[in-house]
């Protein structure tokens, strides 16, 4: 990082998000940067985005966002910088762009999108998946180069019919509408349907939930706690990551898998993943 990193712009969100994923793979569409797997991790070295319309996609962020879930926004975080004035481009697909000037000199994180940002069009939960999601990524076409140390996603969702925020939709979120059926919305409110509500609890509000059924919201790490991939966190999970406990983490392993938030270390933020999901089922 060519001094210290600063962030371009704030955000919050009220939104569930899935959290920060960087990619794993790069190149599947558009391969015309120099080093361009050096934008998986934020570790001071360096792509090259050089002559527009020259492009360079990136997939396999591991999203895994419930299936009935709304999609609210999406950030795009590209730590960069430039020697002179310059933009950086971010496509999420075809017809969907948005860009910024590039920081000069010193590394700093540009922020395309926001929490609320849709980018001009709806999205489904598939929409993100690792088979269907390639974003790419392009200089502005100054003349000057841009040099990329990381790429980072953020999907902002809501799975409405969680009702009661507990991560899954069960019994305990049916019991809360069949106590508010065909009055007003209460605390919290089962007015889930429409997006937004219609002030009654009717038969709409019933379908969405029977739709989302069992779905857990997982905060985009359950799938990943899974490190033995037998369909349940427990004993075994936590073995193979007892065994990576602290270690120094990169791309493309992560410390076997360990380090959920890729942070570069095995830590207590993976531990609390990893405890968050405890003998939940995939």
């Amino acid at each position: 990082m060519n001094g210290p990193i600063t962030e371009t712009a704030n955000f919050t969100s009220d939104t569930e998000p899935s959290g920060w994923h960087s990619p794993s793979t790069t190149g599947s569409l558009y391969n015309t940067w120099t080093n361009p797997s050096n934008a998986l991790a934020s570790d001071d070295s360096y792509a090259q985005a050089f002559g527009y319309p020259n492009s360079q996609d990136y997939g396999n962020f591991g999203f895994y966002i419930p299936r009935h879930a709304t999609i609210q926004g999406i950030e795009v975080k590209i730590e960069c910088h430039a020697q002179n004035t310059q933009k950086i481009l971010c496509a999420l697909r075809s017809g969907v762009a948005k860009y910024n000037f590039v920081p000069i000199d010193t590394d700093a994180i540009v922020v395309l999108g926001s929490s609320t940002d849709l980018w001009g069009r709806s999205w489904q939960a598939t929409d993100f998946s690792d088979t269907s999601f390639h974003p790419f990524f392009a200089d502005g076409g100054y003349g000057i180069p841009v040099y990329v140390d990381h790429i980072s996603i953020n999907i902002h969702y809501q799975l409405y019919a969680d009702l009661n925020r507990d991560g899954i939709v069960d019994i305990e979120d049916f019991a809360i509408l069949a106590e508010q059926w065909l009055g007003s919305p209460g605390n919290p409110s089962a007015d889930i349907s429409p997006d937004g509500g219609n002030g009654v609890i009717d038969l709409q509000d019933f379908v969405k939930l029977a739709e989302a059924w069992g779905e857990i919201d997982t905060g985009g790490y359950y799938l990943d706690a899974d490190l033995n991939r037998n369909g349940i966190i427990d004993f075994a999970d936590f073995n193979v990551f007892s065994k990576q406990w602290m270690g120094n983490c990169n791309v493309p392993d992560w410390c076997s898998g360990c380090d959920f938030n890729k942070n570069g270390s095995v830590d207590l933020l993976d531990l609390e993943i990893l405890a968050k999901y405890w003998l939940e089922g995939t």
